[in-house]
This record gives structure tokens, C-alpha cells and sequence, in this order.
């Protein structure tokens, strides 16, 4: 028997997987994520850029910021343009400690998938 029902289709989506990792790393896009605080509690903010660090703009953002250790605590973000490539995400009460960022930046009809392992310290 199968242990993941239609194993035979997730192989291919996989591959699929796969052909799209390799096309954005050959676009050249790059993303930076940073956790900070401001007035109103904590803020992500998303930089992107191109192989020429050229600023991408115009970029539609969805994700979410997950609690490894606990699926209770995630977050969808909704992300805002903040220009020059930058996008931010309010988070405002955030519990201390490691946060990993899962994100897709579209534009047009190009896209880089984001990952990244964040800190948000006890008191900042």
C-alpha cells in the first residue's frame, strides 16, 4: 500500500517543484527578511532584488510566519509595497523566539519562494 494517498501525482508536482527552483535561481532574484520593532510591536520587512541589486517592485507577497514548535502561534502575514524593493508585514505581539518565514513573491508571471529563520528576542 501507499503511505501518502496519490504518491504517484505528488512525484510529478515534485518534479514540477523542482523545474520552477531551478528557473529562479537562474532569474537571479534574491530576498533578505528582517524582524523589528517599532511603535506598535513587531514588523517583518522583506527586501528584494535582482541579480544587479536592482530593487524588484511590484511584487505581490503572501506568507505566513510559523512557530516550529508550535502550529497555535503562526501568522498569515499580509504584506504592503514600502517602495524601493522593500515589503512589510505587520505582526504587532510576538512571542520570543524562532520564527521561520515562508513567503512568495510574484511578478508577472515570475516568482521566487522565500524561506527564512528568524529571531525576535524577549526584549529588544
Amino acid at each position: 500500500g501507499e503511505d501518502v494517498p496519490r504518491s504517484y501525482l505528488q512525484g510529478l508536482q515534485y518534479n514540477d517543484t523542482l523545474d520552477e527552483r531551478r528557473a529562479q535561481a537562474e532569474r537571479g532574484w534574491r530576498a533578505s527578511a528582517e524582524l523589528r520593532r517599532d511603535e506598535r510591536g513587531a514588523v517583518l520587512e522583506v527586501v528584494l532584488t535582482a541579480r544587479d541589486a536592482a530593487a524588484i517592485d511590484g511584487a505581490v507577497l503572501s506568507g505566513s510566519l510559523q512557530r516550529p514548535t508550535s502550529a497555535q502561534l503562526d501568522r498569515t502575514l499580509t504584506f504592503e509595497p514600502a517602495g524601493a524593493g522593500r515589503y512589510i508585514a505587520r505582526v504587532d505581539a510576538l512571542e520570543p523566539g524562532r520564527w521561520r518565514l515562508r513567503a512568495r513573491a510574484e511578478r508577472r508571471n515570475e516568482a521566487l519562494d522565500v524561506e527564512s529563520e528568524l529571531t525576535w528576542p524577549a526584549s529588544h
